[in-house]
């Protein structure tokens, strides 16, 4: 699944090279608007954070009796930090007109608010999720980790409400678009789709309709950006199209739960290098745009090929390390808690095999 919203958003951000080569058409309004619709992998990574972060915190709980939320940001430094901040120095020495500001608002996490005003940093601008995650660390560890899954719940529905209240609340301060795309209110529906996800045991939900719900979720993902051409830009579009989103998140992992087909070995590993995919992606396409111009389709393939090369080769040599120490912090396994669960290594999330061999993370 987080290869997928990854996948996503790295066609979104060929849409300008998708649109270059498409003629007038039913059909190819279609493929843009799929395109557009690829922006919102970012909010299905958020959905899967808050429903993997959350279901760890209740499970420690049950389980020990107390969340270690010690325990729980040494896991989030290792696996965050390490890639993260070798990713801005490098933007730090390849962007000499890098404000000292910009810089210093994505070290300390609010990037995505900066971004909001700036509204584009080019190849920096994906890490303005990384900020609303952090964000999101910060504060909900605390108040899950005393938490019984039903209070959880009641969580993930007010954060749900304050999520559309707030995007009423920007639109009509006229806070759209970009502005409105970077703010951390705007997602926490989608944040709170996991932590619903969670709450009510997505692990232990025997889904019998996952095909109609993984089509109802790219259904709506498909409206929205078959409606929305540009971010957000209007109060129309923010008050009563982006709200889908969030939903077809959680119906996408919802349907997608314990599906056969995630297991495939390659699939499991494109998973577990998908933080690398995310952040070497802009700068791959940035660097293949500047050498070939801006609207040569070769582009689209040229770039995934070579941010799957650099992601496989930075999870091997510099991720891996610190997934090692990671993995000594785990408290409890990250698999489904099933009697009748599938073997380990066909498990949805990462199961917990030995550090040396196959590290454990969660994005």
């Amino acid at each position: 699944m987080r290869f997928f919203a990854f996948l996503g958003v790295f066609v979104f951000h060929c849409t300008p090279i998708v649109a270059s080569v498409l003629r007038p058409g039913l059909a190819p309004s279609l493929v843009l608007a799929a395109t557009r619709a690829g922006a919102f992998g970012v909010d299905l990574f958020f959905t899967l954070s808050a429903y993997l972060i959350t279901e760890l915190i209740s499970r420690e709980r049950e389980e020990l009796g107390r969340a270690d939320l010690h325990a729980f940001y040494v896991r989030r430094c290792l696996r965050i930090w390490p890639l993260y901040y070798a990713m801005l120095a490098l933007f730090a020495l390849s962007m000499p007109g890098l404000s000292w500001f910009v810089l210093g608002s994505y070290l300390t996490f609010v990037g995505n608010f900066i971004g909001a005003v700036a509204l584009s940093h080019g190849a920096m601008a994906p890490l303005w999720s990384i900020s609303v995650e952090e964000q999101f660390y910060l504060v909900w560890p605390a108040l899950a980790r005393r938490s019984t899954r039903a209070n959880l719940l009641k969580a993930g529905l007010i954060l749900w409400a304050a999520a559309l209240a707030g995007r009423v609340l920007l639109s009509s301060a006229n806070i759209l678009g970009l502005a409105l795309w970077y703010n951390s209110i705007a997602h926490l529906d989608s944040i709170a789709a996991g932590v619903i996800l969670s709450a009510a045991r997505l692990d232990q939900l025997h889904l019998r309709w996952r095909g109609p719900l993984i089509i109802a979720g790219a259904g709506m993902w498909l409206i929205v950006g078959w409606f929305v051409p540009r971010e957000f830009d209007t109060t129309v579009s923010a008050v009563l199209l982006f709200p889908l989103v969030a939903p077809g998140s959680m119906a996408l992992v919802a349907g997608a739960a314990r599906s056969p087909m995630l297991r495939a070995p390659a699939l499991r590993y494109l998973g577990r290098i998908s933080y690398g995919l995310y952040l070497f992606h802009m700068p791959v396409l940035a660097v293949c745009i500047s050498h070939l111009g801006p609207r040569r389709f070769i582009i689209i393939p040229l770039g995934l090929a070579l941010t799957l090369g650099l992601s496989a080769l930075s999870y091997r040599y510099f991720e891996t390390p610190f997934l090692r120490l990671k993995s000594r912090w785990q408290r409890v396994a990250s698999g489904p808690k099933l009697a009748d669960a599938a073997p380990a290594r066909d498990r949805l999330f990462d199961s917990p095999a030995p550090a040396a061999a196959n590290p454990t993370f969660l994005l």
